[in-house]
């Protein structure tokens, strides 16, 4: 990856890191043990993903495994399922976005420890949530590196081949460019939790 592309996309991953964090320390999460580790997962993976552009299993893993001992610690067997079931939520979700290609399985991981903390409910509007963010931090990156025309003209060639041929039909971004660098989805995570906590659903606004 050119110097120049790392340096701004670094910048801006890295400010809304920080933005991130700071929606979250303001939404009282640490007032409970359960909120204590969905930031600390939060925060850990914004600085593994801006860093090296993956969540790392130890990070997902033990996320996933403090939920579950959490859940069953406070809650008993009730608490202890209802945790599955954010977890199985949260890899639902992801499964399709992962087998695209869009998601990394780190995300998928992390999505899954965030539904065995928050439950399967608030799961749905924490996703809805990063999945903006997500988009508008992708369309920022392109902003500054100069991947829009790119984009668009990979689009216009998909969406011609895929009428043409009958078949769905994606040209995807050339090794070394802006769009091919990646997206740090662990911010968006961490904006999505804290939108989710300071505004709840994006459906009810």
């Amino acid at each position: 990856m050119p110097a120049t592309i790392w340096t701004h996309e670094r910048m801006i991953s890295t400010t809304t890191a920080v933005f991130a964090g700071s929606l979250l320390f303001s939404t009282g999460a640490f007032a409970s043990w359960a909120g204590a580790g969905t930031v600390g997962l939060l925060m850990a993976g914004v600085e593994e993903d801006v860093r090296a552009r993956r969540l790392p299993n130890r990070l997902t893993g033990f996320a996933l495994g403090a939920a579950l001992l959490h859940a069953a610690c406070t809650a008993g067997v009730g608490g202890l399922l209802t945790a599955f079931a954010g977890a199985a939520a949260g890899l639902a979700v992801g499964f399709l976005p992962f087998a695209l290609r869009w998601l990394g399985a780190g995300d998928v991981k992390a999505a899954m420890a965030l539904g065995a903390f928050l439950g399967a409910g608030p799961l749905a509007s924490v996703l809805t949530w990063s999945t903006l963010f997500a988009g508008a931090l992708a369309l920022l990156l392109l902003a500054t590196q100069g991947g829009f025309a790119d984009l668009l003209r990979r689009w216009l060639a998909s969406l011609l081949q895929s009428l043409a041929t009958r078949r769905a039909c994606y040209f995807g971004p050339p090794r070394g460019s802006a769009a091919a660098s990646g997206l740090p989805f662990g911010v968006a995570l961490a904006l999505g939790v804290a939108a989710h906590v300071t505004w709840g659903t994006p459906w009810t606004l």
